[in-house]
């Protein structure tokens, strides 16, 4: 890419350049060329984000609950709807594999595959509330939850089981790994 896209701030519902001369740029890691250049923000601009940003929770803390929910169900379908341009975008900058990008791509192989685990790499130890793959469909936590025995069951025998699978199953061991 010759001209690198210039990146801006979002604060308060604006598009904000950085305040100062200064830049970072955004590299596609399997190229090394530049992708895209992003201002780094000045201590003022820091400071505009802040303020606004208190200003908006003071907002949204006198919000209705089920006025949040609606807004938060809103932002998750739009973010849905662009899934692709996202994971693009995530990939592009960061170079990460398709089951990493996208929880969408793992979900359709599990279905596909009758043995297995498959997961989404996060940067973080713990899955993001927002959203994860567990709780209740129409919920911000994901599509389906494993609770009782079955729940019980994943936790208890296949996660341990799948936690504890020989590492060199090429020496020739044999290992069988009860479902049930």
């Amino acid at each position: 890419m010759t001209n690198p896209r210039q990146l801006q701030h979002f604060i308060n519902g604006h598009s904000v350049p950085g305040g100062d001369s200064r830049w970072g740029e955004v590299f596609n890691p399997a190229s090394g060329q530049v992708t895209a250049r992003v201002p780094l923000a000045s201590a003022e601009t820091t400071g505009n984000a802040v303020a606004a940003a208190a200003a908006a929770l003071a907002e949204w803390s006198d919000t209705p609950p089920l006025r949040r929910a609606r807004v938060l169900f809103k932002f998750r379908a739009l973010l849905e709807q662009h899934l692709d341009e996202l994971a693009a975008i995530v990939t592009y900058g960061n170079g990460v594999a398709v089951f990493t990008r996208s929880g969408n791509v793992a979900r359709e192989f599990v279905r596909c595959i009758e043995v297995g685990m498959v997961g989404v790499n996060v940067p973080i130890p713990a899955p993001m509330a927002f959203h994860s793959f567990g709780g209740w469909k129409r919920s911000l936590f994901g599509d389906h939850a494993v609770h009782g025995p079955d729940g019980v069951h994943f936790h208890t025998r296949l996660k341990t089981a799948t936690g504890r699978w020989p590492q060199d199953m090429a020496s020739g061991a044999s290992f069988v790994m009860p479902t049930h």
